[in-house]
């Protein structure tokens, strides 16, 4: 997942004098672009036999069997196979999700499956000190699993709350959005979920300066003094998460001067020498 990192310290100097020099770029043109600008040679390398070696198994597969009487076993193979060279085709042409790679590994391992034929069967001795070396490993590996899967789920949520956020803002539901929002780059912590906190709540905000007088109500004061707060902390903290991305700088910048006036936080927002940057 370093595609982004990778392309704004590597990008050409010209990319920034372009139209395009504020867009982010989280992926490449295809899982196997992708894939090679995040894994190196050695990593394509290992990709590509990933997908040629089982559609080389499965097609050697089904021309010697042909002409034999397995249709139930052919026509397994054969589904697995098409669908297995359909993704395949498609990891060249488009990116891939999790769903996607979840039925490509199924489709591996079910083709593993069907053309196995050999069976083998070990007869392991008791042993105290294997017994120990087991036991020891699996609490390991289950330890190291729980830590992968709460880390992972704890992505999943805030990827979640984030897409929660986004739905409720396009449905107007303004205040509701911004508490999703929040969760999300609590749980997150990345620049993608930062600039947009802070953007939405700069656009909250001028909604409420667009609104009637709200100088005599204190409950509406408060609330636009919690989003100007809100809006230079994600702004900061998106830098602070991804130095190197533009869309960051460009994000707290816009935001910075858009509160001149507002907020007393707002030119010195990026410390010393860096106010309004």
């Amino acid at each position: 997942g370093n595609f982004a990192y990778g392309f704004a310290k590597y990008k050409s100097k010209d990319f920034n004098e372009s139209p395009l020099w504020n867009v982010n770029f989280t992926s490449g043109a295809s899982k196997v672009m992708t894939g090679f600008t995040e894994t190196g040679i050695v990593g394509l390398l290992a990709l590509l036999a990933l997908m040629i070696l089982p559609l080389f198994y499965g097609a050697r597969y089904l021309v010697a069997r042909a002409t034999r009487q397995e249709p139930q076993t052919i026509f397994l193979v054969s589904a697995v196979f098409i669908s297995l060279a359909s993704q395949t085709l498609g990891y060249f042409l488009y990116n891939a999700n999790i769903p996607l790679d979840f039925i490509y590994f199924i489709g591996l391992a079910s083709l593993v499956a069907l053309l196995s034929n050999s069976q083998k069967q070990y007869d392991l001795k008791a042993s105290p000190i294997l017994t120990m070396a087991t036991i020891s490993l699996s609490v390991v590996a289950v330890i190291f699993c729980a830590g992968v899967v709460f880390l992972g789920g704890q992505r999943y949520v805030a990827d979640m709350r984030y897409q929660k956020g986004l739905v409720l803002f396009a449905e107007n539901k303004k205040d509701e959005s911004l508490v999703y929002l929040r969760s999300a780059a609590k749980l997150g912590n990345t620049d993608m979920y930062f600039n947009q906190l802070s953007l939405f709540s700069l656009a909250r905000l001028q909604e409420y300066l667009a609104g009637p007088a709200t100088a005599n109500n204190p409950q509406t004061q408060q609330a636009m003094q919690a989003l100007v707060l809100d809006a230079i902390s994600a702004s900061n903290a998106s830098v602070v998460v991804s130095p190197k991305n533009p869309v960051s700088w460009s994000t707290r910048g816009y935001v910075c001067q858009s509160l001149l006036g507002l907020s007393g936080e707002a030119p010195g927002a990026g410390g010393p020498g860096e106010g309004g940057d």
